[in-house]
């Protein structure tokens, strides 16, 4: 099998369309008799636009080429990988404005059909349906192909390699003709092209159709505590991200069952992932990135680790739904920039329940996210209490540290809670709605 790929320039090359946005439109192709046999994602209905329910008659007249070619460019350019490999009859090829031209005859010959109340809403339907992809999930292993690997006379060898020739039959066989692997299909010697993909990394996850995940160490879900994956930075959100995701274990063997579209939705294996990983099952089925809920994300983070210290930041931006330039070299200064621009967005004071190092810029700020390991019982504690919402939450970093109001109450009595003797070191101190005293609760 030979490796290239379709870039998003060739994607876009006949003014911005290709055969990939209308591959299978004619039904010949023999990869399509396998799609629609596949159990897990059959030929996408096309979703096509009735014209003259939307335009005037003269209108109608007009080919409706060019506003299927100006969505689906904004779409490739906004939404889908740089570059893609083309998987066709276990072969991967490039594609050519002939093939291009060849589709966009054939879109012609589509009876076109209204399923949305706007056009433009029902051609965009009709470019993700048909431009949907596999993306992989994995550990990185030796020897691992790369993107100049594509244009190399001797085709690449060892388990990388291996393993990525897996993950194409394992997306063909699911009928994607379209997969995306990160290790093939960004070019880590253009800086522009690398940082781009850093920050849109989440959200080509959560675009694909389905996220290939393998866990090499495991045969079951009696495996995943002792599984590497789990334990690794970048994997945090390619398990999140992701609305469909199947994992397989060792020798490539399906962890769950085969006719099932989704994996998440089988119960033993959804209570396994939240188990090892600590994340509630609502948030594996439908977690919102964005900057809410900050302690609790970064204790997910907190038992990851990354190859190289950047990554610690960079593998969170998809997260927390941020962006921060990308340029590797600067340590542990992104980490610190990252955790600037969250306290920058957020109102939440749990962000600074963290024990362990400092960032050596400013006390206030952790080091790495493994500092939000600790201290779980006391913030876990307080956050499940029903504390009246008074102070002010407002704070701002500053040079040394933070400026923050503090709130003072004048106690003129103090009731004590301890429930179970608890001699725990944790409490915290809130007024009462109802009257002068102040409660104190031991955790």
């Amino acid at each position: 099998m030979s490796i290239s790929t379709v870039s998003r320039n060739q994607v876009t090359s006949f003014a911005g369309s290709s055969k990939l946005l209308f591959a299978g439109v004619d039904g010949t192709n023999s990869s399509d008799a396998r799609n629609a046999a596949s159990p897990i994602v059959g030929t996408p209905k096309p979703i096509v636009v009735n014209v003259k329910a939307v335009v005037d008659n003269e209108q109608a007249e007009r080919p409706c080429i060019p506003d299927v070619l100006d969505i689906c460019g904004e779409y490739i350019y906004n939404e889908v990988p740089t570059h893609l490999l083309y998987v066709q009859e276990r072969r991967m090829e490039s594609i050519t404005e002939e093939d291009i031209q060849g589709s966009l005859a054939l879109l012609h010959r589509e009876p076109w059909r209204v399923q949305d109340p706007m056009a433009r809403d029902a051609i965009r339907d009709l470019v993700i349906n048909k431009l949907h992809y596999a993306i992989f999930s994995h550990r990185w292993l030796a020897e691992e192909p790369t993107f100049q690997d594509r244009s190399r006379d001797q085709k690449p060898t060892g388990p990388g390699y291996d393993k990525l020739m897996k993950f194409l039959d394992k997306a063909a066989e699911l009928g994607y003709k379209l997969a995306w692997s990160d290790t093939c299909c960004i070019d880590k010697t253009s800086s522009a092209e690398l940082d781009e993909a850093i920050r849109a990394m989440f959200r080509w996850y959560r675009g694909s159709r389905v996220c290939i995940a393998y866990l090499g160490g495991s045969s079951s879900v009696a495996d995943f505590p002792r599984e590497v994956w789990f334990t690794r930075g970048w994997t945090l959100q390619e398990l999140l991200a992701p609305w469909v995701i199947k994992f397989y274990g060792r020798d490539w063997a399906p962890i769950g069952d085969v006719e099932m579209e989704n994996d998440k939705d089988k119960p033993e294996i959804l209570k396994a992932l939240s188990e090892v990983t600590t994340i509630p099952e609502s948030q594996l089925l439908g977690f919102t990135p964005g900057v809410r809920d900050v302690y609790m994300k970064m204790k997910w983070a907190s038992t990851r680790r990354t190859t190289r210290i950047e990554d610690n930041a960079y593998c969170l931006l998809g997260i927390f739904n941020l962006s921060i330039p990308v340029s590797y070299g600067e340590g542990r200064w992104d980490f610190h920039r990252l955790m600037e621009t969250l306290i920058q967005r957020c109102n939440e004071w749990q962000i600074f329940a963290w024990v362990g190092s400092c960032s050596p810029y400013n006390d206030v700020i952790p080091a790495s996210p493994r500092c939000y390991g600790g201290n779980a019982q006391g913030v876990d504690g307080i956050n499940s209490q029903q504390c009246p919402p008074v102070g002010d939450k407002s704070f701002r970093l500053e040079q040394p540290g933070m400026k923050l109001k503090i709130f003072l109450v004048k106690i003129a009595a103090v009731e004590f809670i301890c429930p179970d003797q608890c001699q725990s070191g944790f409490f915290t101190i809130s007024p009462s709605i109802s009257s002068e005293a102040c409660r104190i609760s031991l955790l």
